[in-house]
């Protein structure tokens, strides 16, 4: 397998394509781990798979200019949205899939930055339901 340099990330959210802005994106999934150990469990401890979740950061540059980056993002905030995310923006295939859910904006950082640096912005999402890879 050839190793994937991340140049041309695609990230969509509420059919709006946000992805010449992105600098990072991250989405990290997790699963709750159950304890079901039992009083006849004399040596160790049992545990089950639980509950699955998913969550994304996003980094941007900012961009404040009329139906642009802050416009979009600044009124969704607390909002549930579909949410698209694939590494590479070309179509989806089994070497590019698409990551798919629902999504709630539980964070939007609309200035962040240091003097000399450019300005950024960071967006947090919290999986709403299971996050769905699709690969055609």
């Amino acid at each position: 397998m050839a190793a994937l340099v991340l140049t041309d990330a695609s990230v969509v959210i509420d059919s709006q394509d946000i992805s010449t802005y992105v600098q990072s994106v991250t989405i990290p999934r997790g699963a709750d781990i159950v304890d079901t150990t039992t009083m006849s469990s004399t040596s160790a401890k049992t545990n089950a798979g639980g509950l699955t979740e998913w969550s994304a950061t996003i980094e941007c540059r900012a961009d404040f200019a009329d139906n642009l980056l802050d416009e979009i993002l600044y009124s969704r905030l607390a909002g549930s949205y579909t949410c698209v995310f694939k590494a590479s923006s070309g179509s989806v295939t089994t070497s590019n899939p698409s990551y798919t859910g629902t999504g709630i904006i539980k964070g939007y950082s609309p200035i962040s930055g240091n003097v000399g640096e450019l300005a950024k912005v960071t967006i947090e999402i919290q999986g709403s339901g299971v996050l769905t890879r699709a690969t055609s």
